[in-house]
């Protein structure tokens, strides 16, 4: 399966890069929506800045149960007033947590009119730090011009250089180069397990009709009318 990633910056008056990715790595790169590539699936990346991970403990609710609890422990975390935030849920891990991620409501919406604006409409979107796989201790980092992207066990953020060194406090970095970033893409998108397309910003699903289905609908109709005829025929000559 191809994917096309497309990193969506702060502001989206600038170019929009992409990688086009498969299961060996990258295949393309590029920037703007001009002329993208064929794919089978399109991930919007939302920037590590924007968007809070925290990782919560969640007992087995209902979907619509864990989305308000969800919304009740982002209040209890987040400075911002959780109406203005977009919350998403993770899927649930082995051990019970779940990836709880906030975001500006306003900043989605954005992002989706000028996505829509270019006749996109991504299949997911997905916090930046998730594209970088978990140590099993410690922090991996990638640094992308004194940008360091971080990713550890429970962990994930974007910041400059400085202050991600005071975040990450006595947790050891673990560098990554990125080359070896680009080329473990793939595999941590299967294990991202979160989409921030959740919520008001679910994706609408368009049903297309099963061709294959019409068409033995179709021969099962045809065959009860005959059916119904052949009936209307026997009983006729039953009468004469």
């Amino acid at each position: 399966m191809m994917t096309l990633l497309l990193f969506l910056p702060a502001d989206m008056a600038q170019d929009t890069p992409w990688l086009l990715l498969d299961d060996g790595g990258v295949l393309a790169r590029g920037s703007g929506y001009a002329a993208l590539p064929a794919h089978d699936r399109l991930v919007a990346v939302v920037p590590g800045e924007a968007v809070v991970l925290h990782w919560v403990a969640l007992p087995a609710l209902a979907p619509a149960q864990a989305a308000a609890a969800a919304r009740m422990m982002a209040a209890d975390v987040s400075a911002a007033p959780v109406q203005q935030l977009h919350v998403a849920l993770g899927k649930p891990e082995a051990d019970g947590q779940r990836l709880l991620a906030m975001i500006d409501s306003e900043a989605m919406r954005g992002w989706l009119a000028v996505l829509a604006a270019s006749g996109l409409d991504p299949d997911v979107m997905l916090p930046e730090p998730l594209l970088l796989a978990a140590p099993d201790t410690g922090a991996a980092m990638v640094d992308t011009g004194g940008r360091w992207l971080v990713r550890g066990p429970r962990l994930g953020f974007a910041a400059e250089a400085g202050l991600a060194q005071l975040l990450l406090a006595d947790t050891p970095a673990l560098p990554v180069t990125v080359a070896a970033y680009e080329a473990g893409m793939a595999a941590a998108l299967a294990e991202a397990g979160i989409d921030l397309r959740q919520g008001d910003f679910a994706r609408v699903r368009r049903w297309r009709p099963d061709r294959a289905r019409i068409r033995r609908v179709a021969v099962l109709a045809a065959l009860a009318a005959l059916a119904l005829l052949a009936a209307d025929l026997v009983t006729m000559f039953r009468y004469d």
